[in-house]
């Protein structure tokens, strides 16, 4: 790879240079780079905290996971961070700090994406992630001795965190819904025999399949040491997880999962999500998130 200037790079990112973001979200931009290697720009406001906060955890899991590659599971290789030096943005930019990494050649997936599956595509996706997730998690294993446990593990909790930070938005009856759903994932944590660390944002456009098969992970901004079920959260919040997908987790060495945890983290990113869209104005994405959460909250018996 090419010599790397962070402030000629990112001006010729907002200057167009490198053609259309490959993605766009409440948090910042990122590109592919000439060099092969992505870039991404997060701003310090646009979600739940501090974009800056984000990029230093994603940095230091990217770190941590060394670009790990086999056939079925591929994460990005880290290149560096930094904040943004003084320069010339747009308003609606305004840019607080970067992060380089390689780039994981696929296909980026997506809800129409799923959508567009015959049966057999979709045991096949499911089989792939299964697989993906239970080598993802067994790479905490070298990091084991970081790991927090109980209180520790409660206290470090960016889950946790975040769903205290949304409570305040709730009305009344779901404040009182969620503070209940918080006292049982914190049980949980708790009790939690082995955590991982967990990507924490496992959603399709975090999801890259691989040419030839295999998942590629990317976006670790939410990540952090966790329940397994936490990434399975998205997958069961959208009504695609499955029990080909557990028994693929289970078969290629996967971490013990509950039918509990998974409904509780289900409905603690249903609640966030649904707190994110009302900000948005999104009618029908509020719509679906009710939907997923009322569906969780019943399946972890927390509402009739």
């Amino acid at each position: 790879m090419s010599i790397f200037d962070p402030k000629t790079t990112i001006a010729a990112c907002l200057a167009g240079h490198y053609g259309q973001p490959l993605g766009e979200g409440l948090w910042g931009r990122t590109f592919r780079l000439d060099d092969q290697a992505v870039l991404k720009l997060a701003r310090a406001d646009g979600g739940i905290g501090d974009g800056r906060d984000l990029i230093e955890r994603e940095a230091q899991a990217l770190a941590g996971f060394a670009g790990y590659r086999d056939p079925q599971l591929a994460l990005p290789l880290y290149l560096g961070h930094g904040p943004v030096l003084e320069m010339p943005q747009c308003a609606d930019d305004n840019f607080a700090c970067w992060l380089r990494m390689g780039c994981i050649e696929g296909q980026v997936f997506s809800s129409d994406a799923h959508a567009a599956l015959d049966t057999a595509g979709r045991e096949l996706l499911a089989r792939e992630l299964g697989a993906a997730l239970a080598i993802f998690h067994r790479l905490s294993d070298r990091h084991r001795d970081q790991a927090p446990v109980g209180d520790d593990l409660v206290s470090l909790s960016r889950r946790d965190w975040i769903f205290g930070a949304i409570m305040d938005d709730l009305p009344e009856m779901e404040r009182i819904r969620a503070k209940r759903l918080r006292e049982r994932y914190r049980q949980l944590l708790l009790d939690c025999p082995q955590p991982v660390w967990a990507h924490g944002d496992v959603n399709p456009s975090n999801v890259i399949r691989l040419p030839g098969g295999g998942i590629g992970l990317v976006d670790f901004a939410e990540n952090g040491w966790d329940l397994p079920a936490v990434d399975f959260a998205h997958w069961r919040t959208l009504g695609w997880l499955d029990e080909t997908l557990l028994a693929s987790y289970r078969d290629h060495g996967g971490l013990a999962v509950s039918d509990e945890s998974i409904h509780v983290v289900g409905a603690i990113n249903a609640f966030i999500g649904l707190v994110l869209d009302r900000r948005l104005g999104d009618r029908q994405a509020v719509i679906n998130a009710e939907a997923a959460l009322n569906d969780c909250l019943m399946a972890a018996r927390l509402i009739e």
